[in-house]
């Protein structure tokens, strides 16, 4: 049927605060999967929850018509410009694959 789905695991954070949950166990920051992409983040998981960077790749491509490379690089600006740094690999309901 064409379902999509998306994972990501976390290699954890060093000396972080008792408590503290990454970017990874978050819908919409780490992963984020609908009828349209599948997305999955990996870098500083802080600057990944403050750019929401998983949904905002999805809804590049369905609200802002974006292509799926267009909508990766444009999340991956936005965590740069946190001063962050990481990768997003994302594929469409198409096939269509980007990783940067």
């Amino acid at each position: 049927k064409g379902r999509l789905a998306a994972a990501t695991s976390t290699g954890g954070t060093l000396r972080k605060r008792w408590g503290r949950v990454g970017d990874t166990p978050i819908i919409g920051h780490g992963a984020w999967a609908d009828r349209n992409v599948a997305v999955s983040c990996t870098g500083q998981g802080e600057m990944f929850m403050r750019a929401c960077a998983a949904a905002d790749v999805a809804a590049r491509v369905r609200y802002a018509g974006s292509g799926l490379d267009a909508a990766v690089q444009g999340a991956l600006d936005d965590v740069t410009a946190l001063g962050g740094d990481g990768g997003i690999i994302a594929v469409s309901k198409d096939g269509e694959i980007s990783a940067r």
